[in-house]
């Protein structure tokens, strides 16, 4: 009898109807499909407006939460499966994003250090009214992951004012709808404001900053570069 039988897509989100579907793979040795299984079905509940909150309270009652949670299980499976399951979260868009914001980050900071640049981190904007600044090189990586609408413009207004003319800033957001959303919300319990290019360059534009930005390997992150509007040649990436 061929065991993926026991796993397919066709899940009718009933929560712990999924999540006995998908204990069931990990037990049956199908780590992978399983849990790319769970991510699939988790990314469906955001999207279709669920509520995240909900499915989270209901999988932290479920054995299945052991494996993601509970250190015990992990040293009671075997480390086949275990080295597996790290594998497959590791797949998610999410967590290659998020891979991806740490290593560009350093990298970026290296640069800083090898060029006898000053840097700082700035992630509360938007949210202070006074920001006790004063470096060549602003990291806000993780400021717009808390931050939705006219809240982005306010936020890149401050950045206006504390960039200097010869200055830049580096923001980073995920972008709506990627891989791993759903396991983010309800596995991890954070909750991340997504943005897409055109929200925030057109943010960008209203605080008068030029902004460069690429998107990572596993595009579902955005890296930008913010300079004043009269800078225009910024390199690594596109407008």
């Amino acid at each position: 009898m061929n065991n993926t039988a026991h796993l397919h897509s066709g899940t009718d989100r009933h929560p712990h109807r999924l999540f006995d579907q998908v204990l069931r793979g990990l037990e049956l040795g199908q780590t992978q499909q399983a849990t790319l299984l769970l991510a699939g079905a988790l990314d469906g509940v955001v999207a279709e407006g669920g509520r995240p909150q909900s499915w989270r309270e209901q999988l932290l009652s479920h054995p299945l939460a052991g494996y993601i949670f509970d250190k015990r299980i992990a040293r009671r499976t075997t480390g086949t499966t275990m080295r597996e399951f790290a594998e497959a979260i590791a797949k998610l868009g999410y967590s290659q994003a998020m891979a991806s914001r740490n290593d560009l980050t350093a990298r970026a900071i290296q640069d800083c250090k090898l060029s006898g640049r000053s840097y700082c981190a700035l992630d509360n904007l938007g949210r202070v009214s006074e920001y006790p600044v004063s470096a060549d090189t602003i990291f806000a990586v993780r400021a717009l992951d808390s931050l939705q609408g006219t809240e982005i413009i306010r936020a890149f207004a401050d950045l206006a004012r504390l960039i200097g003319p010869e200055g830049t800033a580096y923001i980073s957001a995920l972008v709506p709808g990627h891989f791993g959303l759903g396991w983010q919300q309800i596995c991890t319990g954070e909750v991340t404001h997504c943005h897409d290019e055109a929200a925030l360059q057109d943010a960008a534009r209203t605080a008068g900053l030029t902004l460069t930005h690429f998107r990572d390997a596993s595009d579902c992150l955005v890296w930008g570069v913010l300079r004043r509007r009269a800078d225009s040649n910024i390199s690594g990436g596109e407008k």
